[in-house]
C-alpha cells in the first residue's frame, strides 16, 4: 500500500481569480477541495481554481463502443472509449429503471471484467514524475439483475487504491487522489476478492501544476476527503 504520514503544518489556502476557459468546474466559482494523506488522520485544504487546459485532461467512458466519443453537456468535457486502455472486459449497460435524464452519461455504461483476477487499464499519455488528479468512478445499475453490488479491490500498479464502491443499485461514487507518476504511463488494476465481478463506469486523469500539492509523491498519494462549494445557492452537485 502507498505510505503515508499526517502533516503537522497549518492547512494552506489561496484564491485564485476566476479563468476565462470553460472547464470541469463549470457549475462553481471556486470549489474547496479538503485532501488527505491516504491512511493519515490529519487533513490539507486548498481552493482549486475553475480552469485547466484541455490538452492536460484525459477522459475515459468505460462500457461504450470503441467508435464512440462525446462531449458531455453539462462539463463540456470531452469523453473517449476505453477501448484504447484495456483489452479485456465487456460492455453492459444498466438497467433501465436507473436510466434518468439525470443521470451522467458515464454512468449509463460500465465495463466488467469477469475473467481473472487482476485486469489493468493503461493511462497515457503521463509525466513522469509530475503530479496528477486520478478518478475512478463506478455505478453497479444493477445491470445484472441479481441486484447485488459486487465489492472488489483496486490496485495503481502494485499498490493497493482503498476505493469506495456504491452499496446499492441507484447510487454512484467516485474514488479521487492526486499522485505522482513513477512511470510514462499509469495502471489502474481492478482485482477480484471472489465477492462479485469488479466494474468500472469512468476514468479520469487531470495533470496538475508540479509544485501544487507536494506532500503527494512516489511513495505516497493524497485522498480526497470532501469537495465543499462555499456560498452557493443552486443546489448542484460538484464533482
Amino acid at each position: 500500500m502507498l505510505k503515508s504520514y499526517a502533516p503537522r503544518t497549518p492547512a494552506l489556502q489561496q484564491q485564485f481569480p476566476r479563468p476565462e476557459t470553460s472547464s470541469e468546474y463549470t457549475l462553481a466559482d471556486y470549489e474547496l477541495s479538503r485532501y488527505f494523506l491516504i491512511s493519515a488522520g490529519d487533513e490539507m485544504s486548498t481552493v482549486v481554481p475553475r480552469g485547466a487546459p484541455m490538452a492536460r485532461f484525459l477522459s475515459i467512458d468505460c462500457g461504450i463502443a470503441g467508435d464512440l466519443s462525446y462531449t458531455d453537456d453539462t462539463t463540456q468535457m470531452f469523453y473517449t472509449s476505453d477501448t484504447k486502455f484495456i483489452d479485456t472486459g465487456t460492455n453492459k449497460e444498466i438497467a433501465a429503471t436507473y436510466m434518468t435524464q439525470t443521470l451522467p452519461l458515464q454512468y449509463q455504461n460500465l465495463r466488467i471484467v469477469p475473467n481473472g483476477t487482476r485486469n489493468c487499464y493503461t493511462l497515457t499519455p503521463v509525466i513522469k514524475s509530475n503530479r496528477h488528479l486520478l478518478r475512478a468512478s463506478f455505478m453497479y445499475g444493477n445491470y445484472d439483475g441479481l441486484d447485488q453490488p459486487p465489492q472488489f479491490d483496486a490496485n495503481l500498479g502494485v499498490d493497493r487504491w482503498e476505493i469506495e464502491l456504491p452499496s446499492n443499485s441507484s447510487l454512484y461514487v467516485w474514488n479521487e487522489i492526486i499522485m505522482v507518476a513513477s512511470l510514462d504511463y499509469i495502471s489502474v488494476c481492478l482485482v477480484n476478492t471472489g465477492k462479485g465481478t469488479p466494474f468500472i463506469s469512468a476514468l479520469e486523469l487531470r495533470l496538475l501544476e508540479n509544485s501544487t500539492y507536494q506532500a503527494a509523491n512516489e511513495s505516497q498519494s493524497l485522498q480526497l476527503y470532501t469537495r465543499l462549494d462555499p456560498g452557493s445557492t443552486s443546489g448542484k452537485r460538484i464533482r
